[in-house]
């Protein structure tokens, strides 16, 4: 617990002296920030990061209307005026199949689509709107223009194992059946890891090792035996079950695998295919993964070493309200839980934004100043208010008082720029049964 309060204590430090040098931020943000309620706001923000190929638009805990609502908003802008074509989720690559078929139309099953996103947070009605929005607009689009909706995220080794045996089944049914058991395996694997017992991972990554390249060196009996393309299904999905994040000491594995597979995504289409991915805050950081406690680098970081400036990074902080998060009940059942910020405490970002005055806004660090008091500020230590899928307590301000939820920050290191919102309301669950009562 003492650790815990001098993280904190060192988190709500500021790194500005005195209140003059504090003025000169607030005064910064105030002339630098695009308010959203501008009817030019996405015109104005876009148009200064117009060399931006693949931008991150995070968000700073999985449940805030708000934040998906100004997400779609982004995204439709940037298809509909600057040519993005594929948005990338944080969502589990196989699965998320069944979105794209939705969205293209050769499916109208909506509800079953849904599923596609693969984790009970993801199921609402912010969402259910995206692919709404995304499939309205395919149905006018020329062919070339029809954009595309992938998953990126490699924690389903049993749902990317299942689709690999399906797709060889017909043809490589010795191959099919390891791919289960190399599945099995890695799970297990994983599971020992967490309790302590790494001596599984080596042999689940050996077996791994040896059927990713037997399935490679017998890609063109696959396509003879089917098609090229059956084929570069089965090789993108090894891919993804390579990239499971089998060891826990590791904890880039699962950032590293989504940045690779969303590089494979854009390798796969026209030269110049531009993206937009949706994450949380934590993963399309171009920092350092510091919630986790390492400097290994988040996704974001890696599609920065890859894309360089052609990737952006934008934040979320907030000043108080509502979101939602995933807790048990007394009998197991997971449900949607709505929890309340009040105030942010001293010196965090979302205090800093709201001291300045800022409405719902979005901050470009890229056309900060080099040197003064707002470079000082954004290259200090800072904390943002944050959460993830569960995990919550009950009382999160409380919380992180106690050195929860509040993740440490350098903004220059992390973020290119920053979507600020003022108040914030829980996301809206499809299923309102599954509200906590």
């Amino acid at each position: 617990m003492m650790w815990n309060l001098i993280i904190v204590a060192a988190l709500l430090c500021s790194p500005l002296a005195n209140a003059g040098q504090k003025e000169s931020v607030h005064q910064w943000l105030r002339e630098s920030a695009i308010p959203l309620e501008s009817a030019t706001a996405y015109k104005d923000f876009v148009e200064s990061i117009d060399s931006v190929r693949v931008i991150g638009l995070g968000e700073a805990t999985h449940g805030q209307r708000e934040c998906f609502a100004f997400k779609r908003h982004l995204t439709m802008y940037l298809i509909q005026s600057h040519n993005f074509r594929l948005v990338a989720y944080e969502a589990n690559a196989t699965r998320a199949r069944v979105l794209n078929d939705y969205v293209h139309g050769r499916t109208d099953d909506l509800d079953a689509a849904m599923n596609g996103f693969g984790m009970m947070i993801w199921m609402i009605g912010e969402n259910r709107a995206l692919l709404e929005d995304l499939r309205s607009w395919n149905q006018t689009a020329d062919l070339d223009d029809r954009v595309d909706i992938v998953g990126i995220d490699v924690q389903g080794a049993e749902a990317a194992a299942k689709h690999l045996h399906d797709l060889l089944e017909g043809a490589l049914p010795g191959l099919a059946l390891e791919a289960r058991a190399v599945a099995q395996d890695l799970i297990a694997a994983q599971n020992a890891a967490y309790r302590g017992d790494i001596e599984r991972i080596a042999p689940a990554q050996d077996r791994l090792a040896a059927f990713t390249l037997q399935l490679s060196q017998s890609w063109g009996e696959l396509a003879a035996l089917t098609n090229r393309d059956h084929a570069d299904e089965a090789i993108r999905c090894m891919r993804e079950l390579a990239r499971f994040p089998v060891t826990p000491a590791d904890r880039a594995m699962r950032d590293r695998g989504m940045a690779q597979s969303l590089l494979d995504a854009l390798g796969d289409r026209p030269a110049g295919t531009k993206a937009v991915l949706w994450g949380h805050n934590g993963h399309i950081t171009k920092g350092p993964l510091r919630w986790m406690g390492t400097e290994d680098t988040g996704c974001g970081g890696y599609l920065r070493a890859a894309l360089g400036e052609e990737y952006y990074a934008l934040g979320v902080a907030f000043g108080s309200g509502g979101f939602q998060a995933l807790d048990r009940d007394t009998e197991g059942r997971w449900l949607f839980r709505r929890y309340q910020h009040e105030a942010p405490p001293k010196d965090t970002v979302g205090h800093t934004c709201l001291a300045a005055g800022l409405s719902d806004s979005i901050i470009d660090f890229r056309e900060a100043p080099k040197d003064g008091p707002v470079r000082v500020w954004l290259d200090g230590d800072c904390g943002i208010r944050s959460w993830g899928g569960h995990g919550v307590p009950a009382d999160p301000d409380a919380g992180v008082e106690q050195g929860q939820g509040l993740a440490w920050t350098i903004l220059s290191a992390d973020y290119d720029g920053l979507l600020f919102l003022t108040q914030t309301t829980s996301a809206e669950p499809l299923d309102r049964s599954r509200i906590w009562q």
